[in-house]
């Protein structure tokens, strides 16, 4: 007999981006686990990005989708920034045109210590007792909250609270050593506040369930609660078998945003030197940039004679994107200059082994991302400011594309949707049997 299991996230079709993947995922492959996916998301709410196509990856026979009106504070910051109603407000670290206004950082010092733990918190309360009255006349087995934002979180500890049901805290990125924490303007009390929360709901939750292993060793230090690793991954079914590699340039992709601490001058610095030593090497390369780019960025290009190669994508859809990555020589993965670069794993270098492309991973050569990669042999990691080993393995990347011999990662479909799932469906087995026992 199947079990249901409620999940709490806001990121839902027909919101875009890699942030509503994990779970849209998830629901699709755990009824072949004996679980029957509820999920309760926002009605109307502001997504940066619109994909509706994804709406079509949910099968409304096997998940049931409750979603209820949520209120968020954005149209306050478009009437005070001056931006026009219709446009979305994209992360507010990223900026693609203009150096931020006055106006721009004083909303952010507002979101940063007012909005805790994000903008949805005024979403909270009225989610506890809309699900509380479902809960009633629908029984759940088990609930699952899905962040960031966090504030999921907190509506799933209430919940707990309320109905006694036992309750898995699921982290797609961590709380307070997220990579953009600490370009937040806390004030102290508002730090203070986020380290209350998360200690809090790590432990409170019967499971915690984290993307990354240096992530989880931090969790188990700050809430001392039982935490297991399932990473990001993806989905077969956007990678078919019969796309063959042919592109005639050395083209180097990255897909996703840049803002300023990906920014990474040295590996331009880099390429313009090797167009300029090889004429043959200048004429093949390409560079893609797909996503919303910081003008950090768009700036450090421009001052590089290899500008007029480099070609700007705004968003795409998901398969679009995926067409992309399996249609360009080397994947680009630029990890961000923070102190906890060693936990960082980006959701696209998932998608990026299925695509079979060479991954270039610039951050840190020890940390999870290279972990993976090392694991299954696709590519190389190299540190930020590590000049000599990005020199070389660029050049050694460009002679096997001229030879012939690129090739992507081998054995890595652990990090398949299917099997993740089938993974997930075993622990919170266990969760829901050690309930029934106590």
């Amino acid at each position: 007999m199947s079990k249901r299991i409620l999940v709490i996230t806001f990121y839902w079709p027909p919101a875009g981006g890699i942030a509503v993947l994990r779970w849209l995922q998830f629901c699709k492959y755990l009824p072949n686990h004996g679980w029957d996916p509820i999920v309760y998301t926002a009605k109307d709410a502001h997504y940066p990005m619109l994909e509706e196509g994804l709406l079509e990856e949910v099968d409304h026979n096997k998940v049931t989708v409750l979603r209820n009106e949520i209120w968020e504070p954005y149209d306050l910051y478009k009437s005070f920034t001056g931006m026009k109603k219709e446009k979305k407000v994209q992360d507010m670290l990223v900026s693609e045109n203009k150096e931020k206004g006055w106006k721009e950082k004083f909303g952010l010092w507002v979101r940063a210590n007012f909005f805790i733990p994000d903008a949805r918190k005024f979403w909270i309360n009225s989610s506890v007792k809309y699900l509380e009255n479902y809960i009633k006349d629908h029984p759940v087995d088990l609930i699952v909250s899905n962040g960031p934002p966090h504030s999921m979180h907190l509506i799933g500890r209430a919940l707990k609270k309320k109905t006694g049901i036992p309750w898995v805290a699921d982290f797609r990125d961590p709380w307070t050593k997220i990579d953009y924490y600490h370009h937040l303007p806390l004030m102290n009390w508002a730090d203070r506040k986020h380290k209350r929360f998360e200690k809090a709901v790590l432990s409170e939750a019967d499971l915690v369930t984290s993307h990354s292993w240096e992530t989880s060793k931090d969790f188990k230090i700050i809430g001392k609660s039982k935490v297991k690793v399932i990473t990001n991954g993806f989905d077969d079914v956007d990678f078919p078998e019969d796309i063959n590699f042919n592109n005639p340039y050395f083209e180097i992709t990255h897909v996703g945003s840049i803002n300023s601490d990906r920014n990474t001058p040295l590996l331009w610095k880099v390429l313009e030197e090797l167009a300029a030593e090889d004429d043959q090497f200048n004429e093949d390369l390409k560079i893609k940039l797909v996503g919303k780019i910081d003008i950090s960025t768009k700036r450090t290009i421009a001052n590089y004679e290899y500008k007029h190669k480099v070609e700007f994508l705004d968003f795409v859809p998901h398969l679009e994107a995926c067409q992309i990555m399996q249609n360009s020589t080397i994947l680009l993965l630029l990890l961000k200059k923070i102190p906890t670069i060693k936990a960082v794993i980006p959701g696209k270098i998932f998608e990026y082994l299925a695509a079979k492309r060479p991954i270039l991973c610039l951050g840190a050569d020890d940390g999870d991302s290279a972990r993976i990669i090392k694991e299954v042999n696709a590519g190389v990691a190299i540190n930020h400011g590590d000049k000599p080993t990005l020199r070389r393995e660029i050049k050694n990347l460009y002679h096997s594309f001229k030879d012939g011999s690129l090739k992507g990662g081998e054995n890595f479909q652990q990090y398949s949707r299917k099997n993740l799932a089938k993974k997930y469906a075993a622990l919170i087995d266990e969760v829901v049997a050690n309930h029934q026992k106590n």
